[in-house]
């Protein structure tokens, strides 16, 4: 474990599991680790000023970027979590850090019903409940890393990975394949990132990306981290298969919850799923279970629900797949010989739009599309998309008549700035 070495761990590794109702942290800043917060200044630029303004006046602004499923009409049943309130929840708080048996049942046998041929492989003490997947990544990074260590994060990738990364002290390097990764890695690197499918390329890993991935992993002593939330969404435009990472040789972390796969972004309940060889796996149940434990953040009525609504998730899975289908057919018809371009991703909730027209332009083309079509995108800038040309993140989760309008002013926008910009390229 001297790879992994935590100094937040230090003094309490020996205790037993028994004892943390009494064990108290005296020194927070121990080893003279010195914590200066940075300040973090926040600029809008053009864009998002111009987007406050239009809906200062009361404008309504079409999200083409939109990822919160309950702004695109996708519910949940509700009454099935009603029900399973009505008769299942129980008053009576008995605390248990990684979360209730039933509820880490439930995910089991999500996992099972996923993979059934690895039915064995998953079990229930492997898991541990969190509140979201963000504070999954909290609690992974202060049980593998100390301050100003480093992991390696996808590029593109989401924006949201470095703030979390940035809270915990720990620094982030992107790669953008797998192939780069010798030349990348440091003395303090502790973890690789895997996001699959990626978001927002939508990208997931062959056998033999998953291959390299854990002799990577072997040769630099480092942890896996897969970011699996998309994993439900594949092919809705192509045939996808998704293959969960297994190792007996590393530790890997694996993260995924409610929010995208039942669309309850509210229910707050994400898990984690711990796999490595021993006694380094014991070492880590041990660190995540004190961190679970001092914190106690999952909610007892989402566990109580998370049975029956696990067990239902295909209700609304399959409207979200079968309206991302529909969504990709208008995308054919509708820019179908303009100057757009895409690849055709595994999986996930967007498709990336290449253009010709020069980065330059790129303010220009989205204030454009806000003041005369009111409507907003997100730039591939935000992801770490580099390309000398603009490129645009769209979702496919959108209502089927505003994501229409949002193609045709896209396709009409961009013919208007191809007319006037012809060797903007």
């Amino acid at each position: 474990m001297s790879h992994f070495q935590s100094y937040r761990f230090e003094d309490i590794e020996e205790k037993s599991l028994d004892e943390r109702q009494f064990a108290r942290m005296e020194d927070g800043l121990s080893h003279g680790i010195a914590f200066h917060s940075k300040e973090v200044e926040f600029e809008q630029n053009p864009v998002s000023q111009m987007k406050q303004e239009l809906l200062n006046q009361g404008i309504v602004i079409q999200d083409l970027t939109e990822s919160n499923p309950t702004k695109c009409d996708l519910y949940f049943p509700k009454e099935i979590i009603t029900t399973s309130l009505a008769h299942e929840w129980n008053s009576n708080y008995e605390p248990n850090a990684s979360g209730s048996l039933s509820a880490k049942e439930a995910v089991v046998k999500y996992y099972q019903d996923r993979f059934p041929l690895d039915k064995d492989f998953y079990n229930k003490d492997d898991f541990f409940l969190v509140a979201s997947t963000s504070e999954a990544y909290s609690y992974i990074l202060k049980s593998i890393t100390n301050p100003h260590d480093s992991i390696l994060i996808p590029n593109p990738g989401y924006p949201l990975l470095e703030h979390l990364a940035r809270w915990e002290l720990v620094e982030t390097t992107p790669y953008e394949s797998l192939e780069e990764i010798p030349d990348l890695v440091t003395e303090t690197t502790r973890a690789i990132l895997i996001v699959q499918p990626n978001n927002p390329t939508g990208k997931i890993l062959s056998q033999k990306e998953i291959r390299l991935l854990e002799s990577l992993a072997i040769q630099f002593k480092l942890a896996i981290l897969i970011d699996e939330v998309f994993a439900d969404y594949l092919g809705w435009c192509k045939s996808s298969q998704y293959n969960f990472v297994k190792s007996s040789e590393v530790p890997i972390f694996t993260l995924n919850g409610l929010s995208k796969i039942c669309l309850l972004p509210s229910a707050k309940l994400s898990w984690i799923h711990l796999q490595a060889p021993n006694p380094m796996k014991e070492i880590l149940k041990n660190r995540l279970e004190w961190l679970a434990d001092t914190y106690l953040s999952v909610n007892g009525f989402v566990e109580t629900i998370l049975p029956n609504v696990l067990e239902a998730r295909k209700l609304i899975q399959n409207q979200l797949i079968n309206r991302m289908k529909r969504n990709y057919g208008k995308l054919l018809d509708i820019l179908d010989g303009s100057s757009f371009e895409w690849k055709i991703p595994d999986g996930g909730w967007y498709i990336i739009l290449e253009t010709q027209i020069s980065i330059d332009l790129e303010d220009d083309f989205c204030l454009r599309l806000l003041k005369k079509h009111h409507k907003s995108i997100q730039s591939g800038i935000l992801y770490g998309i580099k390309s000398p040309c603009i490129v645009l993140v769209l979702s496919m989760i959108q209502k089927e008549e505003e994501f229409t309008e949002g193609l045709l002013s896209l396709k009409e926008l961009i013919l208007e700035f191809n007319n006037l910009n012809p060797k903007q390229v």
